[in-house]
């Protein structure tokens, strides 16, 4: 999950509003195995973690 999270900062951080760095902030205090979770599909973020940022995660694409 470092990599993923450390890699989607570098592409999406510069540009986010504080609002979305708020949300960001508060996505890295979820636990791996969530975040692994709503990554993958396997379960739906609950209501306060499906926003904006979350679905950028879901969708970003990792690419060494």
């Amino acid at each position: 999950m470092d990599l993923l999270l450390g890699s989607f900062a570098d592409r999406h951080l510069p540009t986010f509003s504080d609002r979305q760095l708020d949300l960001y902030e508060a996505m890295l205090e979820r636990s791996d195995t969530d975040l692994y979770e709503w990554l993958t599909g396997r379960t739906t973020p609950p209501g306060e973690v499906d926003h904006d940022v979350m679905k950028l995660f879901q969708n970003f694409k990792f690419q060494t």
